[in-house]
């Protein structure tokens, strides 16, 4: 073979190893750009991948364990035991109770239940059960504010006796008025209604707020005359008060 025939077929040769190079490097490229779109991330396995009840990871990051269907960022089915703290910024929802240091929400929430409002005729319980809400009050022991008018009449369980209204704690709302009056001035400037303003809920608040409203009207100059308009004071409904 001469000089000439060889150099040829080296030189063809380097070119051959050169494309069948970069061949392996785009077909590599692609192999790896197939697997990252598939493979499991954050250091879980296939197994795991497959949504089954013992531990699911979905597509939006929700992690299931004991269901395949999560619908938290974590929902577990069955038992949770923790030696260390359960720290969350968010809400913990539980079936059942929720234990830890030595005492559960449920021993918890029966302790705070079984704790009397002031003049010791309810306990706290009570005041949730009667449709109230547990506020402080003036002394060491708390309050039970309604979102109405008046104490509610009936004893409930855990009480003693009725519900009274606890010194002068209550607040006044927004309150309309208005008062049409059939072939009057309906409709005429100054037949129309007013609306209160309102107070915090204090003790001793101020006085109930009150707007002027046209009750009832005439027309004594004749059917398109002078309007005359009977005004009548609007005044605030109490919306709160605080009850023992």
């Amino acid at each position: 073979m001469n000089k000439k025939l060889l150099a040829l077929l080296s030189v063809l040769f380097l070119c051959f190893l050169t494309v069948a190079f970069q061949y392996v490097e785009v077909l590599k490229l692609e192999l790896v750009k197939a697997y990252d779109a598939s493979k499991p991330v954050n250091g879980h396995d296939w197994s795991e991948m497959q949504c089954t009840e013992g531990l699911c990871v979905t597509d939006d990051n929700k992690v299931g364990i004991g269901t395949s269907t999560p619908g938290s960022k974590l929902d577990v089915s069955g038992a949770i035991s923790a030696s260390g703290n359960i720290n969350s910024s968010g809400n913990i929802t539980a079936v059942g109770d929720v234990c830890g240091g030595g005492a559960c929400l449920s021993q918890i929430a029966s302790y705070v239940g079984s704790q009397p409002l002031v003049m010791n005729v309810h306990n706290q319980a009570a005041c949730t059960t009667a449709g109230g809400t547990v506020v402080p009050s003036d002394v060491s022991f708390p309050m039970c504010k309604f979102s109405a008018s008046s104490c509610p009449t009936e004893s409930t369980s855990n009480g003693t006796g009725l519900w009274t209204q606890y010194k002068s704690y209550e607040a006044y709302g927004p309150t309309t008025c208005y008062i049409g009056s059939p072939g009057g001035c309906y409709g005429d400037s100054g037949a129309t209604p007013c609306t209160t303003g309102s107070t915090e809920f204090l003790n001793n608040p101020p006085s109930p707020p009150t707007c002027t409203y046209c009750a009832g009207s005439s027309r004594p100059c004749g059917d398109y005359g002078c309007c005359v308009c009977y005004s009548s004071t609007c005044t605030a409904t109490r919306t709160a008060i605080g009850c023992y």
